[in-house]
């Protein structure tokens, strides 16, 4: 090599392949590009286009190469087609947007693409779309306009994908390229068809004046793709007996968009549709593509009934198939359609026992998609069988199912209970299943289900006992369940009779003597394994058997009494108060030692998550120390107060995970009051956040009245964690009580109120600005008193479509919230028709509370999965 050089790209190759460590190839690489390097430096253009194809092979290895894009520019802008072929390939590669360097080729660019040599002005083409920004799209986008009416269909289909890339980093220049594309679907050429569909669909989606003006095409979108069915065989365009595969996927893409949300487009191509779903032949890979096009197309438009059940019916088919993939893509189609509601839940259902068989599948993956499947399809008819499949497939679920299986089998049980003896068996079956995936926090919850049905107290503790004594168990969930009821019902236990066992196929068991009791639970004490709240719930357990059977008093107090000095303070605590108690308090021990009062029921209404991109949900009491009823109290009020209910329809929670406003006055679309108050506190734990509309109407009263009636005002709360939604709203007083401390700020907080006063216009107040989606409201006081209503607008500032959006509002337990249906449930992108929905929110409440609101709102992106937010 006369230039001292390795050789060429080849040579370069060779020396690499022969290289057998890291460290060899290393050394090749850098002696290689030392010498490219000092090559670039001497400017020999004859040279220039073999060191920088040797640096884009170098590149493609991960080594850097960035000093050769300045010969990457000056091969550019060469008069010879090789240096430009190989310049430009470079430029694609080692050249990006985010490198300033790039602008420099925009005169190449525009220059070449203006070349009477096509393959030049593809070069220009291609790499405009490989690296253009937002201001090369702006100076460019008059060229590739231009290439846009060439005559030539290999520029055409190059500068219609180019114009793509240019939508995509400059949406403003959709309108610039409507004309162009006003012939693209009278083109013969499939190459220039199949770009020119991508193009409308890109523009459609960006741009609402382009989507309702392309809907007007939908007639010649329909006919093109009848000619694709109905053409006879052409060797060009034929794969696997199917006309142009690629061509009828990207037609029925574009159909989807524009169909979507509106009923006139969706009429259209119903029947074209229909036929492709009927006999599109689904023996390869591409009859399935094509299939599952058409089915997501007719998920996402306003299609008939019948078409929905149809394409159901072909996720149906798909389940059956050999191929993971396929079936892979059915369990996560018909799980959105689950989750978005309507009416198709029972189409689904048909194919119930297909899903369940998925379970069985050795892709991990599939086994994910197919249990989340199953979870979402429970429902009041079905749930005995399908959780008895649940059940037993839990035994041999993977380990990092079971968590998220026990807690959505709870949830299951607790929503669609058909009897509560079915509910207490299910529960304990769980319990002794899977306890050790139990969330420590949910272990409340449990308990509260077996205390709430007291006929059945006498099984729950008998079973329990049964399987802690049976087993060598170290579920310290189950032990702890165990030594809960054997405290509270351990003369149950010990007088109630033989134990059965619940499968039938072992015999019963005698009763346990109260010795025995005392000493299984003086072994999970001793038992240095168990973790510490297991030990004390055992230690509780035996002073509770004190109590409970007179027999055994002293020898419960004797091992109480071993425990005075033990290094655990929590244990050495308990133990030397028990003791206390039995010694100076003997009269009253009994009584402090009564069973627990069933602690006061929460409304739990639960919908299903989706396992693979939702963590496994636990129910959660948010700290130890709440009352064992409270499932997810997240405005902590105190346990005096109870809630007001009110049950959703069965269509208005939206999925993607569960209640976590179940113990609050929640209000959905569609919903029913079905509420009762009850006295409470004046004042409760609010939370640290705004009050939202605090002192929302005007009052004449001077504000030095407020200092004076604080003192004889009931004590209003601190907030530390929800807002204060109404305020002073609610104090239905003639003059401004104090205002309370908040550690956010108060909107509205200068503003007073008088019952008397005329009713004000509403302020509007911005309550949720996220993803694009903007929730407006607008409160106003009714003439009744103790009634409000806010009006609320919801528009899209985002250039994503929105659909699927539902509301949800959760208020304390001492109001009642009713949610009106809304005007809609999707918004175009950029504020598209329709412009914005409307929704009323109805609320009593009494007139001394402060009205605290938690918005659940969920949506889904482009058609995308659903997306749920909270915000106080």
């Amino acid at each position: 090599d006369k230039t001292g050089t390795m050789g060429g790209v080849r040579e370069l190759i060779r020396a690499v392949r022969t290289c057998k460590t890291a460290a060899e190839e290393r050394a090749v690489i850098h002696k290689e590009s030392s010498q490219i390097r000092t090559q670039l430096r001497n400017e020999k253009s004859g040279q220039m286009s073999r060191d920088v194809a040797k640096l884009v092979y170098i590149h493609m290895l991960g080594y850097p190469s960035h000093f050769g894009q300045i010969a990457c520019l000056n091969l550019v802008s060469s008069q010879k087609f090789s240096d430009k072929r190989i310049g430009y390939l470079a430029t694609m590669l080692l050249l990006d947007e985010s490198k300033e360097l790039h602008l420099m080729v925009t005169n190449s660019l525009k220059r070449d693409m203006n070349s009477s040599n096509q393959n030049v002005a593809a070069f220009a083409l291609c790499t405009l779309g490989a690296i253009a920004s937002q201001e090369m799209a702006r100076d460019l986008a008059d060229e590739v306009e231009a290439l846009l009416r060439s005559s030539s269909p290999y520029i055409k289909k190059k500068a219609t994908l180019c114009a793509v890339r240019l939508i995509r980093k400059e949406p403003e220049l959709v309108e610039q390229f409507i004309p162009a594309t006003r012939s693209l679907l009278s083109e013969r050429n499939h190459a220039v068809l199949l770009t020119g569909v991508i193009l409308l669909k890109e523009m459609a989606s960006a741009s609402p004046s382009c989507l309702e003006s392309f809907r007007r095409m939908v007639p010649s979108l329909v006919r093109l793709l009848k000619s694709l069915l109905s053409s006879g065989h052409s060797p060009e365009f034929d794969v696997n007996g199917i006309n142009d595969p690629f061509l009828q996927t990207a037609i029925i893409r574009l159909l989807r968009v524009l169909g979507h949300g509106n009923e006139d487009a969706s009429e259209g191509m119903n029947d074209i549709l229909a036929e492709i779903a009927t006999n599109t032949q689904t023996s390869s890979n591409v009859g399935n593509a094509v299939l599952y096009e058409v089915v997501k197309c007719i998920m996402e438009i306003e299609a008939e009934s019948g078409l929905r059940v149809l394409a159901i019916n072909n996720l149906g088919k798909f389940l059956l198939k050999n191929d993971r993939n396929i079936r892979y893509v059915a369990l996560t189609t018909l799980l959105s359609t689950v989750q978005s509601g309507g009416n198709m839940s029972d189409s689904v259902q048909r194919h119930r026992s297909t899903i369940v068989d998925c379970l069985r599948e050795a892709d991990i993956t599939i086994r994910r998609r197919a249990l989340s499947l199953c979870f979402a399809l429970i429902n009041q008819s079905n749930v005995r069988s399908l959780v008895a499949e649940l059940l037993e497939f839990l035994h041999v679920a993977d380990r990092e199912f079971k968590s998220y299986m026990v807690t959505e089998l709870l949830i299951a049980a607790d929503k669609y209970a058909p009897t509560r003896k079915w509910h207490v068996d299910t529960v304990l079956d769980i319990i002794i299943t899977a306890s050790s995936h139990l969330q420590e926090q949910g272990l409340a919850e449990v308990v509260q289900i077996l205390a709430d049905n007291s006929e059945f107290h006498k099984t729950s503790v008998q079973t329990l006992y049964r399987a802690v004594a049976e087993q060598s168990t170290s579920a310290q969930p189950l032990l702890q369940a165990a030594s809960w009821c054997i405290g509270e019902y351990a003369e149950l236990l010990v007088g109630g009779g033989s134990i059965p066992c619940r499968e039938g196929k072992l015999k019963d068991i005698p009763a346990p003597s109260a010795d025995d009791v005392v000493d299984m639970l003086h072994r999970l004490i001793q038992d240095p394994t168990n973790a510490l709240s297991t030990r004390h719930y055992a230690l509780n357990a035996i002073v509770k058997l004190s109590a409970r059977i007179s027999s055994i008093s002293e020898r419960c107090r004797n091992v109480i009494a071993l425990y005075r000095r033990n290094i655990d303070e929590e244990l050495q605590q308990r133990s030397n108060e028990y003791t206390v108690l039995f010694d100076k308090y003997p009269r009253i021990y009994p009584a402090v030692l009564e069973r627990m009062p069933v602690a006061e029921s929460k409304a739990r209404s639960v919908v299903t998550t989706d396992l693979e991109k939702t963590p496994a949900p636990t129910i959660d009491t948010n700290g130890s120390q709440k009352q064992q009823g409270d499932l997810l109290d997240l405005f902590d009020d105190p346990p005096a107060q109870t809630a007001s209910v009110i049950s959703p329809s069965s269509n208005s929670a939206p999925s993607g995970g569960f209640d976590l406003l179940a113990d609050l006055d929640f209000g959905g679309n569609n919903i029913t009051a079905t509420s009762t108050q009850r006295s409470v506190q004046p004042t409760s734990s609010a939370g640290g956040l705004d009050d939202l509309l605090g002192g929302l109407m005007m009052d004449s009263a001077p504000l030095a009245e407020p200092l004076k009636q604080e003192q004889n005002a009931p004590s209003m709360s601190t907030s530390n964690g929800v807002d204060d939604l109404l305020g002073d709203l609610l104090s239905g007083g003639s003059q401004q009580q104090a205002q309370p401390v908040h550690q956010g700020t108060d909107i509205f907080s200068d503003q007073l109120f008088a019952a008397s006063s005329p009713l004000p216009a509403p302020v509007a107040v911005d309550a949720f600005h996220v993803d694009g989606l903007k929730i407006v409201f607008y409160p106003s006081r009714c003439a009744e008193e103790g009634k409000f209503e806010i009006k609320m607008e919801l528009t899209n500032t985002s250039k994503n479509s929105l659909s699927q959006i539902s509301i949800q509002m959760a208020v304390p337990k001492t109001c009642q919230v009713q949610l009106n249906p809304p005007s809609g449930s999707s918004l175009g992108a950029l504020e598209a028709s329709p412009p914005s929905i409307t929704q009323v929110a109805k609320i009593n409440a009494p007139p001394t509370e402060q009205l605290r609101t938690l918005l659940r709102v969920s949506y889904s992106i482009n058609g995308g999965p659903l997306v749920v937010k909270q915000q106080a």
